[in-house]
């Protein structure tokens, strides 16, 4: 996955997990508004680094668990990272990263 498609990834969980609303212009590609800032006021930002950040990976992996029960592991055989639900047969992710296969997993989880 290419470092473009990893931030539109970034940008798609913190709309979709986190809530976030879309806001793109030409100069600034992945800022967004954020609606709960201080005291109501919105915020522009940029979406974190879900698919590279371990920290931000953790805070999407939270809203998984909100929904299913998770398992996550690692193949020794193929080297990769893999992200699922347990009890329903939902779908599973696998990537080269752990950040990586939780996004995936997450965009699946959440694509309505």
């Amino acid at each position: 996955m290419t470092t473009q498609e990893m931030r539109e990834l970034d940008a798609w969980i913190a709309e979709n997990v986190f809530g976030w609303q879309e806001f793109r212009e030409e100069e600034y590609p992945y800022r967004m508004l954020w609606r709960e800032g201080e005291e109501g006021s919105p915020v522009w930002d940029e979406p974190d680094y879900y698919t590279t950040d371990p920290a931000a990976a953790m805070e999407v992996l939270k809203k998984c668990a909100d929904n299913l029960w998770l398992s996550v592991g690692f193949s020794k055989q193929r080297k990769t990272f893999l992200c699922g639900g347990i009890l329903s047969g939902e779908n599973y992710a696998e990537a080269e990263t752990l950040e990586l296969a939780i996004c995936q997993f997450a965009k699946k989880l959440f694509t309505k």
